[in-house]
């Protein structure tokens, strides 16, 4: 991911010293723009209403285990984790990404 401008404005937080995920924070407004990963995946998980013009539609929402249940969004599709899927896609890209190369 290369952003277009602003990089020097993004800072990024661990919220504990052993976890794997990064979160990238604009300092301008403290605002969450995207949440990177140490280990090896080879995507990045950006906020959606981060984009502007034609975005697609949100499908499911993810690894909502801490979401007590009676406050869970009942409007689209929740795993707890990762779905079947979605690991699909994810496999197929890591596959398309390295057959690339």
């Amino acid at each position: 991911m290369h952003p277009i401008k602003g990089v020097d404005l993004l800072r990024g937080l661990k919220l504990k010293s052993s976890s794997a995920t990064i979160r990238y924070v604009a300092t301008c407004c403290n605002a969450m723009m995207y949440l990177g990963f140490d280990d090896s995946k080879h995507w990045v998980s950006m906020n959606r209403d981060r984009f502007h013009g034609d975005v697609p539609a949100v499908r499911m929402r993810i690894c909502t285990g801490s979401v007590p249940d009676e406050t869970s969004p009942t409007d689209l599709p929740c795993y707890r984790g990762y779905p079947m899927p979605l690991i699909g896609r994810l496999v197929l890209a890591g596959f398309v990404k390295f057959v690339g190369r």
